[in-house]
């Protein structure tokens, strides 16, 4: 342990140098170096007279040695983009070698998933074009804002204007890791290869089929049936890359890129930008591979008629749980484009002969719906005061939406609806909560989104039209609950190996902000943590870095598998 008194100053950073101390003891001095060298720790020692830098030394650096494998792919635009990533992989990499070792089996991992599907036979050149664009893209970014402030600091610069000196690296970890841990309560069930491999499963009981106007579900939504599959196989996405961005915000890329809005880093303490709405954009990628299985080749025929024939007479045609999946996405595209179709009543389905239309826009509205659903039942375990307040805090941050509320209203309505379709009246119980938190929420912020949400229940028209609309993603629901959930892939999400109880019984942290006390070692859950302390109203640089510093030091202890 190493032990300071008050004659050294000690500052914390948002740069891969993270910690910044300061003293004018020689003995401290080489305390600290000593320390660092015994913890295989980085340091550069700066000199200062009158706070000018008068001479420098760092830590050496270890010799790097890197063997891989050099493909030459025929196809020359494919061949000058992998180059292009050469370049960018060893680059990070001989950083990681360096100064953050921990971090190499991940990046060794993406780089072995590149390499593979570089070589695929089955991939097109334009999807490998489109992908090492992407990837270089975001690697650059990365490489740019977590590496190139570290040593020598002094001949170094940060694109990050406000971190020009530092630099952001240990943000950049934060993400890092918050993506790693992801990848482990949840990309490593290998949702979408289960979704695959339901194809080679009968179906074994009576399942719920939506025809006419029929909407009773009993019991069945609390089917599980992700846990039939008994997947061990290795997963096939590669491992994402985050970074900040002024530009993009919260966003999910092609297959591999999440963005953060660079806010964050000194806003992550509040609701607006709280750092859990990563959850959102990771989701997504689970959400369109298990798409990918289900949804049709638009200009495929044999795809389409195939769902087709199953809509038709479902009780005879779907005979695997692959074919009822395609069978609830298939029902709730027809249901999506009626009620797209204006003011929509379903008791007019009954003996309607109605075809499925597949369209790129319906594809866009069924991944986010979804994900809604998804993100409220692991992450924000259907807690509907928690759900609601972040996914509107964060949506007031968007500028000029005005008319695209109705849809926000339908995806919240949707989402909560998945974990209460208990209630006997449910449109009943959505309208309420709705409104219930509508009103909540807007004594609480001024904000015109929620006059306007507010708005839209006091006109009788548009508040059956959203209703009809929450209706019409039922199917969504049902395919969302018995298909990508689990509830002991919910207790893997939702553990926390340091939270305690304290003398009001209350489940919590022995964390103080702005406090950094490592008595209980780092968190172990990214999740609660952030759902802990990113509730503050107004923003907070310095809570911000102790939330960051934290994230950057997660310990990757999730319990049993």
């Amino acid at each position: 342990m190493l032990k300071l008194n008050g004659s050294v100053h000690v500052f914390a950073s948002n740069g891969l140098a993270n910690v910044v101390c300061f003293t004018q003891k020689s003995k401290h001095i080489s305390g600290l170096i000593n320390w660092a060298v015994r913890k295989g720790l980085k340091y550069e020692k700066w000199n200062l007279t009158d706070s000018i830098i008068t001479r420098s030394s760092h830590s050496k650096y270890d010799n790097f040695k890197f063997d891989f494998k050099r493909l030459s792919p025929s196809n020359k635009v494919i061949k000058s983009l992998y180059f292009e990533y050469l370049s960018n992989f060893l680059s990070i990499y001989q950083n990681i070698f360096h100064f953050v070792p921990e971090y190499g089996a991940h990046f060794l991992q993406l780089n072995s998933k590149v390499h593979s599907f570089i070589e695929s036979k089955i991939s097109p050149d334009e999807e490998k074009i489109e992908f090492l664009i992407s990837l270089n893209a975001g690697l650059s970014r990365l490489y740019g804002q977590t590496f190139s402030v570290c040593t020598n600091i002094l001949y170094n610069y940060c694109p990050v204007q406000n971190h020009s000196l530092l630099g952001i690296g240990s943000s950049n970890l934060a993400l890092l890791n918050f993506s790693r841990f992801y990848e482990k309560v949840i990309g490593e069930e290998f949702i979408p290869d289960k979704i695959l491999e339901l194809r080679k499963i009968d179906v074994d009981r009576e399942l719920v089929y939506f025809k006419d106007d029929q909407l009773e579900l009993s019991e069945f939504y609390q089917n599980e049936f992700i846990n039939l599959v008994d997947f061990n196989g290795s997963p096939k996405a590669v491992p994402v890359v985050p970074f900040f961005s002024a530009r993009d915000g919260f966003k999910s890329g092609n297959r591999i890129n999440i963005s953060v809005p660079l806010i964050a880093i000194f806003s992550c303490n509040t609701l607006s930008w709280n750092l859990l709405t990563l959850t959102h954009e990771l989701s997504h990628l689970q959400v369109r591979g298990c798409l990918s299985h289900i949804w049709p080749d638009p200009n495929d025929e044999v795809e389409i008629n195939y769902v087709k024939e199953l809509l038709k007479d479902p009780k005879t045609n779907v005979r695997n749980y692959l074919d009822y999946a395609k069978e609830l996405i298939g029902t709730a595209v027809i249901w999506i484009n009626e009620t797209n179709n204006g003011v929509f009543d379903f008791s007019r389905l009954k003996g309607k002969k109605l075809s499925p239309k597949f369209t790129t826009r319906l594809l866009i509205d069924i991944d986010e719906t979804i994900t809604h659903i998804f993100d409220f039942l692991y992450f924000y375990d259907g807690d509907i005061n928690k759900y609601l307040r972040s996914i509107w805090a964060s949506w007031i941050t968007i500028p000029y939406i005005e008319d695209r509320i109705e849809d926000y209203i339908v995806r919240t309505g949707t989402a909560i609806l998945s974990d209460n379709l208990h209630e006997k009246d449910w449109a009943k119980f959505v309208e309420v909560q709705l409104l219930k938190w509508f009103r909540i929420l807007r004594k609480d912020s001024n904000h015109s989104y929620y006059k306007i949400a507010l708005d839209h229940f006091r006109n009788k028209q548009f508040k059956k039209r959203i209703i009809n609309k929450i209706t019409a993603r039922i199917p969504l629901i049902v395919f969302t609950r018995t298909f990508l959930y689990s509830t002991k892939i919910s207790g893997k999400v939702n553990k926390e190996l340091k939270v305690y109880s304290d003398h009001s019984n209350k489940e919590g942290y022995r964390l103080i902000v702005r406090e950094f006390d490592m008595r209980d070692g780092p968190i172990t859950n990214p999740f609660s943590f952030l759902n802990e302390f990113s509730k503050d109203q107004y923003s907070s640089e310095k809570n911000s870095l102790w939330i960051l510093s934290h994230l950057s030091f997660i310990t990757f202890k999730i319990g049993d598998k």
